[in-house]
């Protein structure tokens, strides 16, 4: 009898981070001076071009990219913006960047910056990309990503849209963020199959570190994900071939979609397969749910550097 290790969710983490804030006319020529005076030089990157803003630079620092910008070309546009990944850059070193730029520091940022793109994450352990299954109402398989005859990442949702969800080999994700780094900033490969599932979210109302967590929670427990497992591996019968198309297919488009490539007097059948043979009491978004508080509050309550950047 095969044992099946039940996939096993990480708390949720934030990935990827983007906000933006009004700074007051009076205060602007002071940001501008501090961005030019304190983010220029010493802490490495450089400048970049930018078709939204006129101040660009992209910082280096713990191996990470940390994206400044300010003064925006479109009178629509708030004057400030940051990017940074707060589950590889520590929130104190970009609170000290910003306690550098800003008049009012990273406390006005928390207290009144709007959040543009959040990427809520979490790692799945036990999971294979080409055994998990999704579905979200309304939502359909966007485009995938295919390397070494498989699909490697599977979008969920149109690409810069308010909601997609992403499903990638976190292995092997790392394996290709590697090859493009100094050996003294690689990320260590995860022990076991590792699948990262990801919502990116680009809220078009005011959203808030005040106000994230309720807003965001009926859209994340619309999320369904389930493991395929007992399936034929080499088919022997008609009935084998046609749950193999359709689990192969599913990935690539959509269980929905699969199925009708079925007959239609066979079609329940198949699905009631699939169905039996697919755990999902793994994923539990409402749960998952909880622990992102724990993760919100290292970022809107910093420890202080013990070494602080000095102005």
């Amino acid at each position: 009898m095969a044992v099946i290790w039940l996939p096993k969710a990480s708390p949720l983490f934030i990935d990827k981070l983007s906000m933006t804030l009004h700074i007051p006319e009076h205060e602007q020529q002071i940001v501008i001076h501090n961005f030019k005076q304190y983010l220029s030089g010493f802490m490495g990157g450089g400048l970049y071009p930018s078709k939204l803003y006129s101040y660009n630079r992209k910082l280096y620092l713990e191996g990470e990219q940390l994206f400044v910008q300010c003064g925006p070309k479109a009178k629509n546009t708030n004057f400030f913006r940051i990017e940074w990944n707060p589950a590889k850059m520590t929130t104190e070193t970009v609170a000290d960047v910003v306690n550098l730029t800003l008049p009012d520091g990273y406390a006005d940022l928390i207290s009144y910056g709007r959040i543009t793109r959040i990427d809520i994450t979490t790692d799945v352990k036990n999971l294979k990309m080409k055994d998990i299954r999704f579905r979200y109402p309304g939502m359909t398989i966007g485009y995938n990503y295919l390397k070494a005859g498989g699909i490697q990442t599977a979008y969920l949702g149109a690409k810069g849209g308010v909601n997609q969800f992403k499903f990638y080999d976190k292995k092997q994700q790392v394996k290709d963020n590697n090859a493009g780094k100094p050996k003294q900033y690689h990320e260590p490969l995860p022990e076991y199959q590792t699948t990262r599932i990801e919502w990116e979210y680009r809220p078009q109302e005011v959203c808030t570190f005040a106000n994230i967590t309720k807003a965001c929670k009926p859209i994340y427990q619309k999320l369904w994900c389930g493991m395929v497992a007992n399936l034929p591996e080499q088919p022997e019968t008609i009935f084998d071939s046609l749950v193999c198309l359709v689990i192969s297919d599913s990935l690539d488009k959509g269980l929905p979609q699969a199925l009708y490539k079925v007959v239609e007097f066979k079609r329940a059948e198949v699905r009631e397969f699939i169905e039996k043979n697919t755990h999902t009491l793994w994923w539990n978004p409402e749960s998952l749910w909880e622990t992102l508080p724990d993760t919100i509050e290292q970022i809107v309550n910093p420890v202080p550097n013990k070494w602080t950047i000095l102005q």
